[in-house]
């Protein structure tokens, strides 16, 4: 469903996108010009380095010591770094990477902090310019990561469980290289892996082997690399706070209780304060240690500090499992108090999915009847709270005049969709779902997980019943089908709006796609004008680009229409020349195609509505 006709030629099929969509952009050649700039001009966001898997190459230890033996474990190399150093260390590079702009450069920089004591000169040039030339291989530069932040949270985790854990002392100029070198024989290690898989689906080109690679080889350890918008963070957790209140006020009190706080506000300040103090204005910097003053009497921080627990506690309790030791307790304590941030991703976690998760343990909630399983907790706060805030959203982003938009069952009880929306002839009928993905390891429990989720329970067999009922009484749906738009004129647009990033991984959208076509009668899909293929919606996406959407300057038929363009010539590109990175392009997920186009196009705000909320609700609970 997402191949263009063979018979048309691409500027008859822009052409037609103009005319048949009612796209606002006016001309062939301005679309034409989207397409470009969502090829040529993309710009690493988030969604670009989590989604959609284009490779970065990185440089392995043979690539900078060619003359020196492998080591045989990453264990070998690190035996006699001071383990607070080492630590402190993977925290440094992880926060400097985190928000850096131009991430090469910073991690060149980082490469020559680790270098830079070297005593032979001649060495250490040496060193660097092999770096270059592997950058720079043939004359071209070349999508390079020096430092992929699995390799360091792996140190970091090996760090804890190491027996001589308490190894103090400063690092001396070998040990800072040996640091260096560890890294790259991590790299080493994940290039063998991943060149092993890519070459079997890249063999074969079929779905099963490509999606095998994505999920089972990089799923869990690419999520990780998620940079999440700390604005969007902090308004989702305000909106599931008002919630709480109103839902279990008895267990509020026993939470803030325990944190020693007001209100459940304040545990957002709390953590906010920590978040910046880290800022450094002047220098565009974030710190990643901190003395032990900084929190002093915050137990709302202290929460998250990794506990002191033995090499067979901690891999009893699971915590060695995709690094969910650290994502828990994100923060390390030294013995003379100072503290680190491992990875400012998992801090930022506990102000929205975080709260969500420690508020079930920590106030007794799971003490009551009803509550005595987490999932029956979570299912409650999917159904009561990110499913009406889903649609609230919906509700305040789409107000222009002539858009028709509805809540489940607001139009009459037959319309049992999530929400319905309306722009001009299109209709987008959407299914929210607020489903975590658990941690799974092979190709076949990953698999299980979303034919479990979305394609044998609930999920594309709720669209394809929307549209169903939509072609058999579509008055019952929408007036407009019996007067201004029939139905043979109609564009129809099913999508599944979800919470859990890794459900917009390369491969888990197309492979919806090919289900929902074949649970589809061709019957109903000829009633309609045109019905587009399904598309998986990140829900932060409508936040993301919260005041775009609302002021009409973003529209959602210009948006979704060209990046479904986009997608069918990246296929045809495909066909044409099947090579790894054409392959992989024409894989990505619809996420990853709107932010793509997008993001080129966005500018800074000169305001921000979400922001403007987040300080309102802040307001009062800020100290005098």
């Amino acid at each position: 469903m997402w191949e263009t006709s063979s018979n048309h030629n691409r500027n008859k099929v822009l052409n037609e996108l103009v005319i048949l969509y009612e796209l606002p952009v006016k001309t062939t050649q301005n679309l034409l010009n989207y397409i470009k700039k969502a090829i040529l001009g993309r710009q690493k966001s988030w969604k670009w380095v989590v989604l959609n898997m284009n490779f970065e190459i990185t440089p392995v230890f043979k690539d900078i010591f060619p003359d020196e033996s492998s080591p045989n474990s990453i264990e070998e190399i690190i035996e006699g770094i001071p383990t607070e150093a080492l630590i402190k260390t993977c925290c440094y590079i992880n926060a400097q990477l985190y928000f850096a702009v131009d991430i090469l450069k910073k991690e060149k920089e980082i490469f020559v902090h680790l270098i830079e004591r070297t005593q032979d000169g001649a060495k250490r040039n040496l060193y660097f310019n092999r770096l270059n030339n592997f950058i720079n291989k043939d004359g071209m530069t070349r999508n390079v990561g020096i430092f992929p932040l699995p390799h360091t949270l792996k140190i970091i985790e090996i760090s804890i469980l190491n027996s001589n854990s308490k190894q103090l002392g400063d690092l001396t100029a070998e040990q800072e290289l040996s640091i260096l070198k560890a890294l790259l024989f991590l790299n080493s290690i994940a290039d063998y892996s991943l060149g092993k898989s890519a070459k079997e689906a890249f063999t074969h080109k079929d779905e099963h082997t490509i999606n095998k690679m994505f999920w089972s080889g990089l799923l869990n350890s690419s999520v990780l690399m998620l940079k999440k918008d700390f604005i969007i963070c902090i308004y989702k957790a305000l909106h599931f706070i008002r919630f709480l209140k109103i839902k279990f006020p008895k267990n509020c009190n026993t939470y803030t209780t325990k944190y020693k706080v007001q209100s459940l506000e304040n545990i957002l300040i709390k953590s906010l304060e920590l978040y910046m103090n880290a800022y450094n204005k002047e220098k565009d910097y974030f710190a990643f240690n901190f003395p032990a003053g900084t929190i002093r009497e915050n137990y709302v921080i202290e929460q998250f500090i990794m506990p002191g627990l033995s090499k067979d506690e901690f891999v009893k309790a699971g915590l060695n499992r995709n690094f969910k030791g650290i994502r828990n307790y994100p923060i390390i304590k030294f013995s003379n108090g100072d503290f680190s941030i491992t990875n400012w991703s998992f801090f930022m976690d506990k102000f929205y999915e975080g709260l969500v998760f420690d508020f079930y343990k920590n106030s007794d909630l799971k003490r009551l009847p009803s509550y005595t399983l987490f999932d029956d907790y979570k299912n409650e706060v999917g159904s009561e709270f990110a499913q009406p805030f889903f649609s609230k959203t919906m509700k305040e982003l789409f107000t222009r005049t002539g858009i028709v938009l509805w809540n489940e069952k607001e139009r009459n009880e037959s319309c049992n969709y999530d929400f319905y929306l309306r722009i001009r002839n299109h209709v987008f009928i959407f299914e929210f779902k607020d489903i975590l993905f658990p941690i799974k390891e092979t190709y076949e429990d990953i698999k299980a997980t979303i034919d479990t989720k979305l394609v044998t329970g609930k999920g594309i067999k709720q669209l394809k019943q929307q549209l169903t009922n939509i072609a058999e009484n579509p008055s019952k749906y929408d007036d407009c089908f019996a007067s201004e738009f029939p139905l043979d004129r109609i564009f129809i647009y099913p999508i599944i709006v979800y919470t859990d990033i890794s459900y917009g991984i390369t491969g888990i959208n197309d492979y919806l796609n090919g289900c929902f076509n074949k649970i589809l009668p061709d019957e109903i899909r000829k009633k309609y004008f045109y019905v587009s293929p399904l598309l998986m919606m990140h829900f932060d996406f409508l936040l993301e680009y919260y005041d775009l959407l609302k002021s009409g300057e973003m529209d959602l038929v210009e948006v979704v229409n060209s990046c479904i363009q986009l997608k069918s010539l990246r296929i045809e590109v495909r066909k044409q020349n099947p090579c790894q990175k054409n392959v992989l392009g024409a894989s990505e997920g619809f996420d990853v195609l709107l932010d793509s186009k997008y993001n080129i196009r966005k500018l800074l705000p000169t305001k921000s509505t979400l922001l403007e909320k987040v300080i309102t609700d802040l307001k009062p609970h800020l100290p005098a």
